[in-house]
């Protein structure tokens, strides 16, 4: 018996001597991401609140009862619309004349945002002044590469061999959006410092890639300031606000240092589940695509856009 004791105290003790993000109950999400907001991450799907419309209806109960539900999630709630108002899918909807950089959030194995941003690149040229896309796909230590693919001076098919090496996603859709913005002659800025690591590292990676974009984006405007420039990354990268002091969006640390306004858009594919999902498709079952601006989104994103 006291073998089995000894058994037992010697691996609750390895348990909990474990790295945080790989402690049973606890997401490798939960570690590297823990810095962010919590309805942050539920906005853009990485963590789920409910997952249909009568768990939704359960938690706003426990709300109204005056139950403390963890992470503000209650806040979030009485700010959802009762019946959500959904909107075209256009820049008009939610995109200010103002604004001067605009940051398109998707996940990176769904092809819709990439179509989307290449069916908008023109309206954002000519209605509202953009002349620059931003990728994240491409580290700035490849720029040089890229120029040359705008010059004409490295081929198509060489810089597509160069993209798959650096990109490890369909590349498909991401080339079409670049091959466009050749086209109508957009300069194109390379964002990225990845860096190949484990689990371990991603936190300060992370936050080492979110101030490298800061800076390469602020380093842009300060040279070009009547610049305005459209960006494709990954949802995480793209919240206007993480809604904490420790940690800073790419768009917080450009807003304090140039001065501009700025602006973002999720855009989901069917797969996604993301926090108002459940709500509307409760409200609008027929409905295949809509644009969602709510209270709710506020102050992580300016639109939700979405496509079954």
């Amino acid at each position: 018996m006291k073998a089995l004791l000894l058994v037992f105290i010697i691996v609750a003790h390895q348990a909990l001597a474990q790295p945080s993000e790989t402690r049973p109950g606890t997401s490798q999400s939960d570690w590297f991401l823990a810095p962010r907001d919590k309805v942050a991450l539920f906005l853009i799907g990485i963590e789920t609140p409910f997952r249909n419309f009568n768990q939704f209806e359960k938690k706003k109960e426990k709300c109204l009862a005056g139950h403390l539900l963890p992470f503000q999630l209650c806040q979030t709630i009485e700010k959802i619309q009762i019946v959500p108002k959904i909107y075209e899918i256009s820049l008009d909807s939610f995109l200010d004349e103002e604004t001067s950089l605009l940051f398109i959030g998707e996940r990176h194995s769904d092809q819709y945002p990439k179509e989307l941003l290449t069916q908008w690149l023109r309206e954002l040229q000519e209605t509202y002044g953009f002349d620059t896309l931003g990728l994240e796909m491409i580290n700035s230590k490849d720029q040089n590469i890229l120029d040359s693919y705008l010059e004409g001076i490295v081929t198509e098919d060489d810089f597509k061999k160069l993209f798959e090496e650096e990109w490890h996603y369909p590349s498909e859709g991401y080339l079409a959006l670049i091959r466009e913005a050749k086209r109508i002659g957009l300069s194109i800025v390379a964002l990225d410092a990845r860096e190949k690591g484990s689990i371990r590292d991603m936190s300060e990676s992370l936050s080492k890639r979110d101030r490298h974009w800061g800076k390469v984006i602020t380093k842009h405007f300060k040279n070009q300031n009547k610049s305005k420039m459209v960006v494709l990354s990954g949802k995480l990268h793209a919240l206007e606000s993480f809604k904490t002091e420790s940690l800073e969006t790419e768009i917080e640390i450009t807003k304090r240092e140039s001065n501009i306004k700025a602006q973002s858009a999720l855009i989901f594919e069917d797969r996604a589940s993301f926090l108002q999902k459940a709500i509307i498709e409760h409200y609008y079952p027929d409905q295949t695509q809509y644009l969602y601006k709510g209270a709710d989104l506020s102050p992580f994103a300016s639109a939700l856009i979405y496509r079954r």
